[in-house]
């Protein structure tokens, strides 16, 4: 947004901060008060917005990030993208008491949704000394949420996770949060099934490994082809469950009986 506009959105807010226009009349202290409040927010955020350009990266990552790429962004960033996308959007009839508070929303939902970045799946994946088994263990359906890296919408599905012990085993709850620790980041399908396999294969040290990943997709539905009710189906197969037809037949088969 070229800086002359900015500075028309900054008089508009201001004016309309001592003036409230015709909308307010009739409303309670209380609306005022709130409106008011939302018109100096506003303010604020556009500060972040500067005069010529959006923040990037380099200007407000934390110093160690390099370091510690997992820090979250800064809400207040947040909220500065989300207001420079409804002003472009809307222009001055982005800050009508209905979006009031979106932009601030938005950063926590932002939070929740990407919450996949701080989780370490080395962590996740605790043994059970003492425990062992050599056979198929497999968790069909295990429900997870994602969002298109490429258009920023959610794709939500199921994921059957499968190995076969070399020795200790790993708690079935273990292997819902490691999906949902890759898939609550900006994905793509594809990278959620092999990172979910190389996960497993290598803290655990299996025999063998297999992940299906089925799932719809909004940015097919809602946009471009808009084609509903059709899921995706991605594998990735490690160790003797690729290496054998018979072992990787069976697997398929349990994992088909969970088909929805």
């Amino acid at each position: 947004m070229a800086s002359s506009g900015v500075e028309q959105l900054r008089t508009w807010f201001r004016e309309d901060i001592a003036h409230p226009p015709p909308s307010a009349e009739g409303r309670n202290d209380t609306w005022i008060s709130g409106y008011k409040g939302g018109l100096d927010r506003a303010l604020k955020l556009l500060e972040l917005l500067g005069s010529e350009h959006f923040p990037r990266l380099d200007d407000f990552a934390p110093a160690d990030w390099a370091e510690d790429p997992r820090q979250p962004v800064p809400a207040d960033y947040v909220e500065a993208a989300v207001w420079r996308l409804l002003l472009a959007a809307e222009g001055k009839g982005a800050y009508r008491s209905g979006l009031d508070e979106t932009p601030p929303r938005f950063a926590r939902a932002w939070r929740d949704l990407t919450r996949g970045y701080s989780e370490d799946p080395a962590n996740i994946l605790k043994q059970f000394e003492g425990e062992s088994y050599d056979e198929l263990v497999l968790k069909r359906g295990i429900p997870f949420h994602s969002l298109c890296e490429h258009h920023l919408l959610p794709f939500t599905g199921v994921a059957h996770v499968g190995y076969i012990p070399n020795g200790p085993i790993v708690g079935l709850s273990k292997l819902s949060r490691l999906v949902d620790a890759f898939a609550r980041r900006l994905q793509v399908q594809e990278r959620i099934t092999v990172q979910v396999a190389d996960a497993l294969d290598q803290a655990l040290k299996p025999k063998g490994v297999i992940v299906v990943i089925e799932a719809e997709h909004t940015c097919v539905a809602m946009r471009g082809v808009e084609k509903h009710d059709t899921d995706m189906v991605t594998s990735a197969v490690r160790g003797v469950l690729k290496e054998k037809p018979e072992a990787r037949a069976e697997a398929l088969a349990l994992i088909g009986g969970m088909r929805r």
